[in-house]
């Protein structure tokens, strides 16, 4: 049944979600039935689920869940908001040109309204300043939605969100249980094809989000000592050894949307996710 109107609480925004109902799972599962359900859209079926979903978050408190399950959940919702956002407004082109849509695109949840920035830079980057201009911390200190923040970033977030760009990682369902594994698979997998050292020349190319989010991989040396984990064993050793000459470039970045409507790279087909 749905929340009568007057029973709303306030936002300071519009919502997606404007509908409440009543939720019967708990919302690490719940996250994670939304993005399965979103990586259906947009089919008749999917869009309908994911809405209804959505709708049920209205009762869900993020804030009480253990760290890696909140973890988990702030992932799944996250992705799972882009893809019924860029459908429902009908997205298409770059995203470079549709960044609004982060600051206005949000869920109701738990009586609060969480943007696709808030999520990201707010709770999953430590309320990092919000890009491109970086003036401004995303949330004010005292802001009660702070309390559903993971901490302090963990920078393989960068390889599991997916902002609908072509260049995104590929979509896959978060787990608490097995988490770890699954942030260390996606990063190694997103190395594979945004990374490529060459020792000839002293080299190397990182993936451009290492560029663009320096701030969370920390000083050159603390950057490059995190990408010798992922470009493999021999590599990354010869890489610690090398560091101090190895000149850095970046990969392309392909901002070009994936509409709902194209096919979903899916890391689920080709990767476990527990």
């Amino acid at each position: 049944m749905t929340v009568p109107a007057q029973h709303h609480p306030s936002f300071d925004g519009p919502i997606l979600n404007p509908h409440p109902l009543p939720c019967s799972f708990e919302p690490e599962r719940l996250a994670a039935e939304l993005i399965q359900a979103a990586l259906s859209i947009p089919t008749a079926a999917a869009v309908i689920a994911t809405r209804d979903l959505a709708a049920t978050l209205h009762s869900c408190h993020p804030s009480a869940l253990p760290i890696e399950q909140r973890l988990a959940f702030w992932l799944n919702i996250y992705n799972a908001l882009v893809r019924h956002a860029f459908h429902s407004l009908q997205l298409r082109g770059s995203v470079l040109r549709n960044l609004r849509v982060f600051g206005r695109a949000a869920w109701a949840i738990g009586g609060q309204r969480f943007s696709l920035d808030i999520i990201e830079h707010g709770l999953l980057r430590g309320n990092a300043r919000t890009p491109p201009l970086n003036l401004f911390r995303t949330l004010r200190a005292n802001d009660a939605r702070l309390a559903a923040a993971i901490g302090s970033a963990d920078p393989r977030i960068h390889f599991a969100l997916n902002c609908g760009a072509r260049s995104c990682p590929p979509l896959r369902v978060y787990r608490a249980s097995t988490l770890q594994e699954q942030l260390e698979d996606a990063t190694r997998v997103y190395f594979a094809e945004h990374a490529k050292l060459d020792q000839g020349t002293l080299r190397i190319q990182l993936p451009r989000l290492m560029s663009y989010f320096r701030r969370d991989f920390g000083t050159r040396d603390s950057a490059l000592r995190f990408a010798a984990r992922y470009i493999g064993a021999t590599e990354g050793a010869w890489l610690v050894d090398h560091a101090a000459r190895i000149k850095i470039d970046y990969a392309p970045y392909d901002w070009t949307i994936v509409t709902p409507e194209a096919p979903v790279r899916d890391a689920q087909r080709t990767s476990a996710t527990g």
